[in-house]
């Protein structure tokens, strides 16, 4: 019998948009390593709460991000671009949040 459920609406047992930043920061300097974190995670800010084909999208879109994600695609068996840059993106994600450290630090 389930006795007590506990929802984490973002931010209230662990903050992960900072880290979700970070991760699409850090996959699209994987991708073009002439970005700057600050200006990926600034630009996060404007599709926080999207989708993460939308956020994929508007990310590939504005720093020009297709061409080099389209080399991942086949890496991970996927179709499109954006699919490439999320899967990479969710592959940092993983890496941050197994990490207690990083996780207590944002």
């Amino acid at each position: 019998m389930i006795r007590a459920m506990i929802f984490d609406l973002d931010g209230t047992l662990v903050q992960t948009e900072k880290l979700k930043s970070l991760a699409y920061a850090q996959a699209a300097i994987k991708l073009k390593p002439e970005l700057k974190l600050e200006q990926v995670s600034e630009a996060f800010k404007d599709v926080v709460g999207l989708s993460r084909r939308e956020v994929s999208r508007t990310l590939l879109n504005r720093f020009a991000l297709e061409e080099p994600a389209s080399r991942h695609m086949g890496e991970f068996g996927v179709s499109t671009p954006w699919q490439a840059y999320t899967q990479l993106r969710l592959q940092l994600y993983r890496e941050m949040v197994a990490d207690p450290e990083i996780v207590r630090a944002n």
